[in-house]
This record gives structure tokens, C-alpha cells and sequence, in this order.
């Protein structure tokens, strides 16, 4: 067999073309959009940095409070912040903090409130209304029907201003993903 590198040659150059060109744009990329900024800058809770494990979950309400929701770095707990204030946890009535091996989760809760979820060691759904001034509920509820996950959970509001939502999930005890609607006072069971 009779080698041709008049036949090699294109596809050789090309090769090189495209190593030349790597090695010679090789460098950090700038994601900006135009007109932003083209770095990043860390988020601040009060006078200090932000620290998540996980991804921080955030609404804005329809009066336009921020609330601000993740899993502390070197801990289980939830934490909050309202509108970039100083971080604060909901502890139990005994005094006890939450504990969750997932990110928790916020949506807007009617006009001004706040409804934030996690889940818990025990794979229970746990949610707590939190107002706009801080205030909150003053415990962790769990989702009734016998709802459990091993994972976090996805929940919207059902319209603007609307006390009404929805949450989906996938189950502690097989593939199933489950739905879930509450009409502003309870659970409906899960549904496949």
C-alpha cells in the first residue's frame, strides 16, 4: 500500500490550524452580557460574604422584598436574609435549628409574605410562612398525606398575589415524581 501525503495534507493542516488556534486563544473566557459588567462580584448577607452549600433560592414578593434562602456551608441549616440584611435561621419552638441535607426553597406567598421549604433529615416536606418584616409562622410544618422526598423540592406561586401553590418533587421511595397543590390553607395528596 502506497502512502499519499498529497492526500494527508488538508486534513493535517487543518489539524494543526485548529491546535495553533487553541493554544493561542487559551485564557479565561468573559461571560458578560453587553452592558454588564465582565466579572463577578460575591454576595453579601449584612456585612458578610455569603457562604452556601448548594444553590441559594431567592423571591421577590409583589411589594418587592427580596428574600434570600440557602444551606449554610458548614452546616445543616437553613438560613434567610431579607433584602440583603443580615442572615437570620427560623429555629423550632424548642429552640431547636432546621436541619437539611438539600437546598431549600422560597416563592412569594400572597402579596407580601414568603413561603420557604426544605426537607428535612426525616425526608419530610417542611414549610414556614415568612412575612415581609421578618415575622414567620413560628414553626416548621411538615406537608401532609405521607409526602417525603430525598431530594429538594420545586415550588411556584399560582398567580401573582396568589396564596395558592404548587410543588412538585421526586419520591423518597422510588423514580416517581409527585404534584402537589395547596389552596392557601391545605395539602392536597400527591399525585403521580
Amino acid at each position: 500500500m502506497h502512502f499519499s501525503w498529497k492526500r494527508w495534507r488538508p486534513a493535517l493542516t487543518a489539524a494543526l490550524a485548529a491546535i495553533a488556534l487553541s493554544v493561542t486563544f487559551a485564557g479565561p473566557a468573559l461571560a458578560a452580557e453587553p452592558g454588564e459588567w465582565g466579572n463577578w462580584t460575591g454576595e453579601h448577607v449584612g456585612s458578610q460574604a455569603l457562604a452556601a452549600r448548594g444553590t441559594l433560592g431567592e423571591a421577590r414578593s409583589g411589594q418587592g422584598t427580596l428574600l434570600q434562602v440557602w444551606r449554610g456551608e458548614t452546616n445543616n441549616i437553613v438560613w434567610l436574609s431579607l433584602n440583603t440584611g443580615n442572615a437570620f435561621q427560623l429555629t423550632n419552638p424548642d429552640g431547636s435549628s432546621t436541619a437539611t441535607y438539600f437546598s431549600p426553597t422560597v416563592v412569594p406567598y400572597g402579596s407580601n409574605s414568603f413561603m420557604v421549604f426544605h426537607t428535612g433529615t426525616d425526608n419530610r416536606i417542611y414549610y414556614a410562612q415568612v412575612n415581609a418584616d421578618g415575622s414567620w409562622s413560628g414553626s416548621w410544618t411538615a406537608v401532609g398525606w405521607g409526602q417525603a422526598t430525598n431530594m429538594a423540592v420545586s415550588v411556584t406561586q399560582v398567580g401573582v398575589n396568589s396564596s395558592q401553590l404548587y410543588m412538585v418533587y421526586h419520591s423518597a421511595n422510588d423514580d416517581s415524581v409527585y404534584g402537589t397543590y395547596y389552596n392557601g390553607y391545605y395539602w392536597g395528596a400527591g399525585q403521580r
